[in-house]
């Protein structure tokens, strides 16, 4: 007889769904506290992990989840969508395959995997994994995503924003697949030329997007990273001596070029895109806080660097890795003390296109 899902861990599968990811995370570590090896509690802790930016302690999740029951797809497919986020994408797509091997007709896979060449800029490859789902029909929203997304690549907005059309208002899905489905429908409408159905979306998808955000306190942030930061201070601030120099980061507003200009370090065989990276702000977050910047040593400093690159390690040798975590734009003077060496790159565009 198969054995009872904790009912907490159902639990905290809806508040995830619902995209109360805190609710979720509790219920999830209150079924570990009372059961450590409850797979299913960790793979949905992971996924938790996932979405809030905790992504090291999600991969360990996942990973313990896989070590404790090895055949569910599922999990392998989690592992994947969690390497695709680092930028580990030629490692997610042989967890994709991993997770295939159990079911070959998983359709969240299957749609993480094709999401994975779209990331490896090969929509080709995306589009030929998908296209034999779509002839057939009844496929899962996932699936009409990605598929909109290639046909966007491959310059097909228009029909792209057929077939997102076609899913609406898709109420039943999780938050964060309905905000990825209007985001997605809004770009194929913006680029097929229809400007007015192109901001529909984007304000719906916006709607469904957290509410939390809080002007003042970003503007105080803002004040305090300039005066921390001051021109004529600068170069007398202390730095760090490392002296690693294959470091680029990449920061700008969205939908700025950021990505393309990453797959174009990473498809060069000296280059590595790593992901939008949540581990800069975190390490920053847990070793200074709200301390002032400018109060930290050359000792200091160094020990967060050499924390850094040990998190971010990486298998390639290659001379260029990319960060592409485009909230760095806050965290540019303390990179420049962190990584005198480093690349910056500062992608831009008109703010009112």
């Amino acid at each position: 007889m198969a054995k009872q899902a904790d009912p907490r861990v159902m639990q905290a599968m809806q508040a995830l769904a619902h995209g109360n990811a805190q609710e979720a995370d509790s219920l999830c570590r209150a079924a570990l506290a009372d059961k450590k090896r409850d797979d299913l509690a960790m793979a949905v802790l992971a996924q938790v992990c996932n979405s809030t930016g905790k992504y090291d302690e999600g991969l360990q999740l996942i990973k313990n989840a896989i070590a404790k029951n090895g055949k569910r797809a599922d999990y392998h497919g989690l592992l994947a969508d969690m390497l695709t986020t680092q930028g580990e994408f030629r490692g997610a797509l042989r967890s994709y395959d991993n997770a295939l091997k159990y079911n070959s007709e998983h359709q969240g896979v299957i749609a993480g995997k094709a999401n994975t060449f779209l990331r490896l800029n090969e929509p080709t490859k995306a589009l030929a994994l998908l296209e034999p789902i779509i002839n057939k029909g009844g496929e899962e929203v996932g699936i009409s995503i990605v598929y909109a997304k290639a046909l966007i690549e491959l310059g097909n907005p228009l029909d792209a924003s057929e077939v997102l059309l076609g899913r609406l208002p898709a109420k039943q899905e999780s938050v964060e697949t309905r905000r990825t489905l209007y985001f997605t429908l809004g770009k194929a409408m913006e680029l097929a030329g229809e400007s007015e159905s192109a901001f529909e979306a984007y304000e719906e998808g916006n709607q469904l997007s957290a509410g939390d955000f809080d002007l003042d306190a970003l503007v105080t942030t803002h004040d305090n990273i300039i005066n921390s930061f001051q021109s004529d201070s600068f170069a007398r601030a202390p730095s760090s001596t490392n002296e690693d120099s294959s470091r680029v980061f990449i920061v700008g507003m969205l939908r700025s070029g950021s990505t393309l200009t990453e797959q174009i370090i990473d498809a060069h065989p000296n280059g590595q895109g790593l992901g939008e990276l949540e581990t800069l702000p975190r390490i920053l977050h847990e070793e200074v806080g709200e301390r002032p910047w400018s109060t930290l040593t050359v000792d200091e400093l160094d020990a967060i660097a050499k924390r850094y690159l040990a998190e971010c390690s990486h298998t390639s040798h290659a001379s260029a890795i990319v960060d592409k975590q485009l909230g760095n734009y806050q965290n540019l003077g303390m990179i420049r003390k962190l990584f005198p060496y480093a690349k910056i790159i500062h992608c831009t565009r008109n703010p009112l296109s």
